[in-house]
């Protein structure tokens, strides 16, 4: 067929049925993460929730959809295809956050949160994975080192964990504790929108750590 001059596509189409041929763009320096499907999870959220509140009344909903937000952003801009459980103050069922996942299949699932303690003098970045999930955690382990390197906030470590979304999402997942809202001083710093911000670059760069690229 090549020598009568039929083209890949005809003959790939001949003895394939149902084929499609597509273009592929590849990842570049611009496009780091062309290809890839994130969900983004900002904890909590609405009236029906469960959300820490810090010593002088900062809401982890808030910092978390704040953070979640700028985040998407950066994501896009890098290539990224980026789905979000809310993009407002809602309550969202952690079923619901599930089904996303189940419909999209992303490559990442990263579920954002604030962390909290009785003793308010405890404080630094911690993140969760699923036990065995090898790719969550490779991929948590980059992001604390971005967050220390950005908010040189204590690294607490990545650790195992059988949270329902870590456990339900049948994708990679991360439940990523950026700091405590318990602890007056990183209370004040959640309130700083330059400090939510620095955190959304910290994880950005650590997914794009991830895929091999700075």
């Amino acid at each position: 067929m090549a020598k009568e001059g039929k083209s890949a596509e005809e003959i790939l189409k001949y003895y394939f049925t149902g084929v499609q041929i597509k273009e592929f763009d590849r990842p570049g320096i611009n496009k780091p993460l062309e290809g890839k499907i994130i969900v983004l999870d900002p904890g909590h959220g609405g009236n029906n929730t469960e959300d820490t509140i810090g010593p002088t009344g900062l809401r982890e909903k808030d910092v978390n959809l704040s953070i979640s937000l700028e985040l998407a952003e950066l994501l896009r801009n890098a290539g990224a295809t980026v789905y979000e459980t809310r993009t407002e103050d809602i309550y969202v069922p952690l079923s619901k956050r599930c089904n996303l996942a189940k419909e999209v299949r992303p490559h990442f699932f990263m579920s954002i949160h604030q962390n909290y303690f009785s003793n308010p003098n405890i404080s630094g970045s911690e993140i969760y994975h699923y036990r065995g999930d090898k790719e969550g955690e490779t991929l948590a382990n980059f992001i604390l080192e971005e967050l220390w390197n950005e908010l040189g906030l204590l690294k607490k470590g990545t650790k195992a964990a059988d949270f329902y979304l870590l456990r339900e999402v049948k994708s990679s997942v991360i439940h990523i504790e950026v700091a405590f809202i318990t602890n007056p001083k990183e209370e004040e710093k959640l309130r700083d929108e330059k400090f939510q911000c620095k955190a959304a670059k910290a994880i950005a760069k650590g997914v794009m750590q991830y895929y091999g690229y700075e």
